[in-house]
């Protein structure tokens, strides 16, 4: 509905979410839109594209789980439709659409007129070939407000709003490979299973320091 309370309401966090002006990372506070913009980009651009060099080689020696031949060949079928309906339809239906404007009820809804043969021949293609239009993966960067009064970049959390059929891909693949991920994950890790948090190891190992700290002072 097109009210004076929605106006009302559109006005009212536009002027809450304005930026008027933030300290530059030389000190200096600036309220100019045009330098900020430019700031802007310098900083998160500096965060997303660091450079950070790794040393492989000091992985060789590191003995890692490997899939059996006959779970690689299961792993390596053909995505089927059915596969790629299963994954749409566990996704939600109004997360915040990307440049495309596009959110995954679109894709639910007309399902029979572009889902089942164009979206389907699309995420298909992607996993036969191993790539796809680099369109897909460009995501709308988003900064969400840390402090009602932010006064520099670093109080800004960006998120990446992804295109549905990249999500879409990415949720075909983490279907395809949970089946496998047993194989795959030791007994004593945390991460990538369900029911565990990454902070259980740390609580864990906590707690048999204190067990150890109460039992010697109990001698």
């Amino acid at each position: 509905m097109n009210t004076k309370f929605f106006h009302t309401l559109t006005k009212t966090r536009r002027r809450r979410n304005k930026i008027y002006g933030l300290f530059l990372p030389n000190g200096s506070w600036c309220f100019n839109d045009n330098i900020l913009q430019v700031e802007a980009v310098s900083f998160y651009k500096s965060l997303f594209c660091s450079n950070d060099y790794v040393e492989l080689n000091a992985l060789e020696d590191v003995v890692v789980p490997r899939l059996l031949s006959k779970r690689v060949v299961e792993l390596a079928k053909p995505i089927t439709k059915e596969e790629v309906g299963i994954a749409l339809r566990s996704m939600g239906s109004y997360k915040a659409p990307s440049k495309d404007g596009f959110h995954a009820l679109f894709l639910k809804k007309y399902w029979d007129m572009v889902g089942d043969d164009d979206v389907w021949r699309l995420v298909y293609s992607a996993f036969k070939n191993g790539s796809f239009n680099q369109d897909i993966v460009e995501t709308l960067v988003v900064l969400i407000l840390e402090s009602e009064r932010p006064t520099t970049f670093k109080q800004f959390r960006p998120i990446s709003l992804c295109n549905v059929i990249y999500k879409l891909i990415t949720k075909v693949l983490v279907n395809r490979l949970r089946p496998f991920l047993d194989d795959l994950i030791g007994p004593l890790q945390s991460n990538f299973i369900p029911g565990h948090s990454t902070s259980n190891n740390a609580l864990i190992a906590q707690k048999v320091i204190m067990h150890f700290m109460y039992k010697t002072r109990g001698k």
